[in-house]
């Protein structure tokens, strides 16, 4: 008896999806008659940095000449929509689909700056080690860099640094300025102390910033944060401060 429901209940499966096929291919495909009524963009994670508005996105449609509102939806290539939106120099991904409703949703991610370089060059670098530009509108708070800066420098060694000092709580939240000496030297500024730190050439910068650390927790809790005005890390077992 079981053998004999099992393949009744298989026959109903059977007669149901091609019940269904039959209607997906009888029916009238109502895409053929959809109008785009409205371009929908949204900025996904943006609210940490605010480099990119899904206003800024349409007013660059509209400079792409990409005007797709009133045209059948069978006629629009959604590829179109994304190269356009790509092309904007702060969009990281963009994705974009139909809606049954007439709707088309780009979804947009994007670039996120994990440091600034001022000066006579003016540009972010990113987290994926591109560099972007500097608009009037931006308002962002990453570390910025100054000094004898190259964009190879930039993106290279200084890009390492800084994916470290992202990823590390304390010195993240502490540093706020590097310059950069003719020499390649780096100096930091942290935010908390009214003293620089000298590291020196940027290699072996994580023991140098464990050792600084240590000094903030045991030094500079003898002898104050405004003993020294300098603290020199460059030479190896050694913390050198001077007044």
């Amino acid at each position: 008896m079981n053998k004999v429901w099992r393949y009744v209940l298989l026959g109903f499966a059977f007669v149901a999806v091609f019940a269904y096929l039959l209607c997906v291919w009888l029916l009238p495909d109502e895409r053929k008659s959809l109008v785009c009524t409205d371009v929908v963009i949204v900025v996904k994670d943006s609210a940490e940095q605010s480099l990119l508005t899904s206003k800024m996105l349409r007013a660059w449609l509209t400079i792409e000449q990409v005007d797709v509102v009133g045209q059948p939806m069978k006629d629009i290539p959604t590829q179109v929509l994304e190269d356009a939106l790509m092309r904007h120099p702060l969009t990281r991904t963009a994705v974009c689909y139909e809606r049954l409703d007439g709707t088309i949703v780009a979804e947009v991610t994007a670039r996120v700056p994990l440091f600034r370089v001022a000066g006579q060059n003016n540009y972010f670098v990113d987290t994926d080690r591109r560099i972007m530009p500097v608009r009037s509108t931006t308002a962002t708070y990453v570390p910025v860099v100054t000094g004898y800066v190259s964009e190879q420098m930039a993106t290279g060694e200084l890009y390492d640094f800084f994916k470290f000092v992202s990823g590390n709580p304390f010195w993240n939240a502490q540093i706020v300025q590097v310059d950069v000496r003719q020499s390649g030297e780096v100096i930091i500024v942290p935010r908390v102390g009214g003293h620089t730190i000298l590291l020196g050439e940027l290699k072996d910068y994580k023991t140098k910033l464990k050792k600084m650390k240590i000094f903030y927790g045991e030094g500079f809790a003898k002898i104050g944060w405004k003993q020294y005005k300098e603290i020199d890390l460059r030479f190896e077992n050694q913390i050198i401060g001077r007044k």
